[in-house]
């Protein structure tokens, strides 16, 4: 069941956002946290495989390949509601940003922060790099997750 729910991390983690003009790193990042989000609830494996760099490695030593697994796992079949809150978001190099985001996961709609008292919801908080590679595509490059807290969500 963790590692379903480590999947889910990634999904809220891993998304590309290309446009013409260049927006701040920090926006680039946030729109990949929304872009990847959008596509977790859709079930869209192979559009947040195109979000993941082909360089993704984490702390535990999966690659891309092993996360989209894990990633296959936890949306097949399912209907998944997503809520996030992020809490940090930092550019430390004008091609690099550092975000951390906690996110609620339910196979029910989850109607606000306060609704997760309510429901059952898996509840995860993801630390992830998010990169510019070249041609100016934002993908995320590595997550470390762990389990969160209600308080982490509100």
């Amino acid at each position: 069941m963790k590692s379903i729910r480590s999947a889910l991390v990634i999904a809220a983690a891993s998304v590309v956002w290309s446009c013409g003009s260049a927006p701040a790193p920090e926006q680039q990042a946030l729109r990949l946290v929304e872009e990847i989000e959008r596509l977790a609830v859709a079930g869209s494996i192979s559009g947040i495989a195109d979000k993941v760099s082909d360089a993704y490695r984490d702390p535990e030593g999966r690659d891309k390949r092993a996360v989209l697994g894990l990633l296959t796992l936890a949306l097949r079949n399912r209907d998944v509601f997503l809520w996030k809150h992020v809490q940090h978001l930092e550019a430390v190099a004008p091609d690099r940003v550092e975000v951390a985001v906690s996110v609620a996961a339910a196979a029910e709609p989850i109607r606000g922060p306060t609704s997760l008292r309510d429901i059952q919801a898996d509840l995860l908080h993801f630390d992830a790099v998010v990169a510019e590679e070249d041609g100016g595509v934002w993908r995320v490059t590595s997550v470390v997750w762990r389990d969160a807290r209600l308080e982490d969500l509100l």
